[in-house]
């Protein structure tokens, strides 16, 4: 009875088969059906790239029992030699068929044991997959992006694998092989399948309630009497668009948060449309309030370009009286900002003039003690060749003139340095000409300038001992200090000369 059920299955066969068949059983003679089947049975095997053999041998088991009928010896040797050499190239080309389906199968196998070890470490390797590129100003958005991250980290990490195991059940199933084997490798693909298809589904439902949820929020929240401009908004929804984009949405919730954004785009250009009426109202009024306040600023400039006004606190008082009277009227953006560079204009001309002014006098200044340094420096190198009464002479005008400066610290110490030098030079030039009724109040001038050099000596150690000083600084008041010294030494011995013609 199993038997008979086999013999009544029916069995399915190929559009080239059947033609073959038609052709095969048309023939009226054995040797022209022997032909046919031989002549189809080569096409089989000349067919490139991986060909079938069922067809092959399917035709083989029609032919074979021709073999047996009645027919010419020669022609049935002929057409038994043909038949036999191409079941022995049928049957290298199973050989060749099965060798390489068994490394095709050998590479199937590689490649889902190490889908297999990317699903058992499928933490670590969400943990370190690339981060989620959100748009630009999405962190603006009142939504918890790091969590959409980590659900996409997790959603793109599943596309990734089930890319991977959709292309390897492709191949499996175009490998010519056991059917049982096959099942078997396609039943290790499904159990893949039930950990990446479920989860895959779970979070997408996940993400997607949770952006629908949060579009609802943000046009609930945006449109219930708040006071955010109409271009915040805007900017918002195109955000949520560009959101969308990157995560992995369902089409309901898609369709759903595409609906309501639409919804809210639709109110803010109703809104924007009322805007632009009242615009047109409060237009007047602006053109009104600018025509009262762009002859004020007129005032002003002309305020700013006379000589008397040209002083920098009744520039700035003017300047801030005309913008506080700005601020109490209404005007447009582009009217403020026109009346405000024109404010500006007119103030800054008077304040560049001013700064130039001072940048001027500091600048006559500089040069002036430059001058009296320069003159001081000259005079010094030239002691020997100037006469006593100019040099007496050079240190009073000097003198007047280095105390009508404005120094700072380190300059006053060199001014003074120099002058106390040209004042040793003075001193030894005056003790010879002066007569013994003299000595004694030159032995007390040189004695109170002996007094002067230590106090400098005693300062530019002070100021070498502080830790504020650059380095600049430091070598200036070092030479300072190593100049001193070495006249006082000087003043010191010229001193106790003084002393021995005294006695």
């Amino acid at each position: 009875m199993e038997t008979e059920n086999k013999e009544k299955k029916p069995k399915v066969e190929s559009e080239i088969f059947k033609t073959f068949r038609e052709s095969f059983e048309g023939q009226k003679e054995i040797e022209e059906k022997i032909r046919v089947a031989l002549d189809f049975m080569e096409e089989i095997l000349g067919k490139p790239n991986g060909v079938s053999l069922k067809e092959f041998w399917d035709a083989k088991k029609l032919c074979g029992p021709l073999f047996k009928e009645e027919m010419n010896p020669i022609k049935r040797n002929h057409l038994w030699n043909e038949y036999a050499e191409m079941g022995d190239e049928a049957r290298r080309l199973k050989e060749i068929k099965d060798e390489q389906a068994a490394f095709s199968v050998e590479q199937v196998e590689l490649a889902i044991e190490a889908l297999e070890a990317d699903v058992d470490h499928y933490d670590r390797l969400v943990a370190n997959s690339d981060p989620i590129h959100f748009p630009k100003g999405a962190e603006e958005l009142q939504i918890k992006l790091g969590e959409y991250e980590k659900i996409q980290k997790e959603l793109s990490l599943l596309k990734t694998l089930i890319s991977r195991l959709d292309a390897l059940r492709k191949e499996v199933l175009a490998i010519d092989m056991r059917i049982s084997h096959k099942n078997k490798i396609l039943k290790r693909l499904s159990k893949l399948g039930d950990h990446v298809f479920p989860k895959r589904k779970e979070l997408i439902k996940k993400v997607s309630d949770q952006f629908a949820g949060d579009v609802e929020s943000f046009a609930k929240d945006r449109f219930s009497g708040g006071k955010t401009p109409y271009y915040v908004i805007r900017n918002e929804i195109k955000l949520f668009q560009a959101v969308a984009k990157v995560l992995t949405l369902n089409s309901q919730a898609f369709t759903k948060a595409r609906k309501v954004l639409s919804e809210c785009w639709d109110k803010i250009k109703e809104k924007e449309t009322e805007r632009r009426a009242q615009m047109g109202e409060r237009s007047e009024e602006w053109k009104k309030n600018y025509e009262e306040i762009a002859p004020k600023v007129a005032e002003f400039e002309a305020f700013c370009e006379k000589p008397e006004n040209q002083d920098r606190t009744k520039v700035l008082d003017a300047s801030n009286a005309l913008q506080e009277a700005m601020r109490g009227v209404s005007l447009s953006r582009e009217n403020v900002k026109e009346l405000k560079e024109w404010i500006q204009k007119a103030r800054n001309a008077v304040l560049d003039k001013l700064k130039e002014q001072v940048e001027e006098k500091k600048a006559a200044s500089r040069k002036k003690v430059e001058d009296i340094k320069d003159k001081l420096t000259h005079l010094i190198e030239k002691e020997e060749t100037t006469s006593l009464e100019d040099l007496e002479k050079g240190e009073t005008e000097l003198k007047e003139a280095y105390r009508a400066l404005s120094l700072n610290g380190m300059e006053i110490h060199v001014f003074e340095r120099n002058f106390a030098d040209l004042k040793s030079f003075i001193l030894d030039k005056r003790e010879g000409t002066v007569g013994t009724d003299h000595l004694q109040e030159l032995y007390e001038e040189r004695a109170a300038h002996i007094e002067v050099i230590k106090s400098q000596v005693k300062e530019y150690r002070k100021e070498m001992g502080g830790s504020g000083l650059d380095f600049e600084k430091g070598m200036t008041y070092r030479e300072l200090y190593d100049s001193a010294k070495i006249h006082l030494d000087k003043e010191v011995e010229a001193l106790e000369n003084l002393e021995e013609k005294l006695v």
